[in-house]
């Protein structure tokens, strides 16, 4: 139990004498948790594991800085206080490299990027997050989606050449994510792009060919032995969405899905908040009456 100068500390500085820490396993599952996620917040993190008590998560929280399994630091805000951001400690380092099949180096050398990454990605992975831990907490609700796989924008990168009017071009993809889940023995595949307006349309519009480049050279294929993908596009606002679709529909697709932040806040699969590509209607991926993909 912390003593009470411990209680007094900033909370911008470690405890000079930290409390006793027993590793527990759900700390080793926070640990893993935020190596995946490289970034997670209190909230995120309490959404995550189910953990109902605010004040039981910061007191865990707390030692496992302490203690230095975990580095947290707060971002700089105008009014009020923010929320704690949640890195791994040099005490996890060891842990996370067993738990991951991981060269100690590789561990060392992801947490050095992370540590010195700027406010602006941070910001952004953590909407990345916020989607995907929704989506895992839609999953955990629905026993017979078996979730396979999370890829963040580290694995998945994707660089590829095609002719264009008798050139070759170099170009690439490169999602804020992936994921698949499996149905009935059917297998489906997603990539994820978090859009916070900083693109213009015509960058938009470039990336989504590339795309359609990756799907027609059968590259998808070939890096996922898999034949159909989607790519789910998440936008600050109603606004935007009508606007990328617009944009979509230029394409004469139905690989691309939009919604927003808020509308991805829960129900991702079964909430009628898409608008695909080609399609003017808001729909779901799923129904719930008979659960199959909307096609």
């Amino acid at each position: 139990m912390c003593n009470k100068s411990d209680k007094r500390q900033s909370r911008h500085k470690r405890s000079k004498v930290p409390s006793v820490l027993i590793i527990q396993k759900r700390d080793i599952e926070i640990i893993k948790a935020v190596f995946q996620y490289r970034y997670l917040t209190r909230s995120q993190i309490q959404l995550l594991f189910d953990m109902k008590s605010v004040t039981r998560v910061n007191i865990r929280l707390r030692k496992l800085y302490d203690n230095r399994f975990l580095d947290r630091y707060y971002q700089p805000t105008l009014l009020g206080s923010s929320e704690a951001i949640y890195t791994i400690g040099s005490c996890s380092v060891h842990l996370v490299a067993e738990s991951f099949g991981i060269d100690i180096d590789e561990v060392k050398r992801r947490r050095k990027i992370d540590n010195v990454a700027k406010n602006k990605f941070i910001n952004h992975n953590l909407i990345v997050n916020d989607f995907r831990i929704n989506l895992m907490v839609d999953i955990k609700n629905h026993p017979s989606f078996k979730f396979i796989k999370w890829l963040d924008s580290r694995d998945c990168e994707f660089k590829f050449k095609y002719n264009h009017t008798n050139k070759e071009v170099m170009t690439s993809i490169k999602p804020d994510g992936y994921f698949e889940f499996i149905y009935q023995n059917c297998s489906y595949s997603f990539f994820v792009e978090i859009d916070l307006s900083t693109s213009n349309h015509s960058k938009l519009k470039y990336k989504f060919k590339n795309y359609q480049v990756f799907k027609n050279l059968n590259l998808f294929k070939q890096e996922f032995k898999k034949e159909v993908f989607y790519v789910l596009v998440v936008t600050k606002n109603n606004s935007r969405t009508e606007n990328l679709h617009r944009i979509s529909n230029e394409l004469k697709t139905d690989m691309f899905w939009f919604s927003t932040i808020d509308n991805t806040a829960q129900n991702i699969l079964f909430g009628n908040i898409w608008k695909q590509s080609g399609r003017v209607e808001s729909r779901a991926f799923f129904k719930q009456s008979k659960v199959r993909i909307v096609k």
